[in-house]
């Protein structure tokens, strides 16, 4: 799983030989403390106790809230200058208030690469970073959890029945008026919204629940039984559009009818995702498909270049379709959450990777739900204890 890694690179040119180099003609870089740690960002600074004898091609600092992952080669070129005693940068992005970071300095020379010492350090934050913790919540609903949104709030829904409600103008959460139905931990469930109603599928029940004012009712009954171990809904115009495993139903509010829709007839999908009247279907392929209610055809229109695994998180602002942070709920690896995020500009046709979520989350029994409220998308990860993340897509900053 990938790190969140930065490199500042600085690229130089010295005088050096083609020989392997003995151990005293290696350059020797020092890590020093950062200084001015504000909200704004803070100043990485390093010092040069030796430079060595061979050609230095760049240098700068890595740093990520683990120890920094010296076998990822991602970078960002900055600038370049000339070697001097102590050189510094001022990083305005990628810093999360409270997040303790690991930063090293490093010098490539040849096909090698060495680095500093480790500093650690507590961020105050950084004016570009998109990624802001919101709060820790206690939430006492039971087995997995899904979100939804309305132009009001934001829903969190438990296969228990219990429901939350966050208003992302105060960041606070409140009781909801539980779902209709109490499952288990094999209940499927997905919701989409149409102005300020949220529909609320479940695979226990044909029953299709429409919230209004926190208030429960049934809105019509599925057309077809449910069969599927993967549950998505979404809203298209005056229509909810429904998954039946690789099946599409429509259900038009106004004239209350179901319509049978194009099948997607390319594997399983692990994640869908509406913008400007289209869906956006991805599978376990990594083929992106967009869904044109206008031909009810399926075209595929990319190819995912991220990490994919049993989940996916996924929202959609403006002309930009999101995908990342691929995750299992009950993983057997070390790492639970990949922490990977790109977005796909539909004009464009154009993958760009975000900031990356700036926590590697274990496998820990955690639950996560995820919902998104204009420009932004709200990400919430625990047991019972949940931390709730914002990504603001106004200040990402993409490679």
């Amino acid at each position: 799983m990938k790190n969140i890694i930065f490199y500042l690179l600085i690229a130089i040119i010295l005088v050096g030989c083609n020989a392997e180099p003995a151990l005293h003609e290696f350059p020797v870089i020092e890590t020093l403390q950062p200084i001015q740690v504000d909200s704004t960002g803070a100043t990485f600074r390093g010092k040069w106790i030796n430079n060595g004898k061979q050609q230095i091609t760049s240098y700068g600092f890595v740093w990520s809230v683990n120890d920094p992952n010296t076998t990822v080669l991602d970078s960002l070129v900055v600038g370049t200058n000339s070697v001097q005693i102590n050189f510094e940068k001022r990083i305005d992005f990628s810093l999360v208030k409270g997040l303790e970071y690991v930063i090293r300095t490093f010098a490539r020379y040849g096909k090698k690469i060495i680095y500093g010492n480790s500093i650690h350090f507590t961020s105050q934050g950084s004016e570009n970073t998109p990624w802001k913790f919101v709060k820790e919540i206690y939430l006492d609903g039971w087995f997995n959890s899904i979100g939804g949104s309305d132009n009001n709030a934001g829903h969190i829904y438990f296969q228990s029945s219990h429901h939350y409600i966050f208003n992302p103008f105060t960041n606070k959460f409140e009781t909801g008026t539980n779902t209709p139905i109490q499952g288990n931990s094999g209940t499927m469930q997905c919701s989409a919204t149409i102005g300020n109603i949220d529909y609320l599928f479940n695979s226990d029940s044909k029953n299709i629940y429409k919230l209004e004012n926190n208030v429960w009712t049934i809105e019509t009954q599925l057309p077809v039984s449910y069969k599927s171990s993967r549950s998505y809904a979404f809203s298209l115009s005056d229509s909810l559009l429904y998954f039946v495993s690789s099946d599409l139903y429509a259900y038009n509010i106004k004239s209350k009818i179901w319509t049978k829709k194009a099948t997607f007839s390319w594997g399983e999908i692990i994640g869908c995702i509406a913008l400007n009247n289209r869906a956006f279907a991805l599978n376990f392929s990594k083929e992106v498909r967009e869904y044109n209610p206008e031909t009810n055809s399926w075209t595929k229109i990319s190819t995912y270049p991220g990490t994919l695994r049993g989940n996916i998180v996924s929202f959609s602002y403006g002309n930009k379709i999101y995908f990342g942070l691929a995750y299992d709920t009950y993983a057997v690896e070390n790492n639970w959450l990949n922490n990977d995020f790109w977005s796909f500009d539909i004009s464009a046709n154009k993958w760009s990777q975000c900031e990356s979520f700036p926590k590697l989350l274990t496998n820990g029994g955690h639950n996560l739900f995820f919902f998104s409220f204009r420009n932004s998308m709200y990400l919430g990860y625990g047991t019972r204890d949940y931390n709730v993340w914002k990504f603001d897509s106004s200040k990402n900053k993409e490679d």
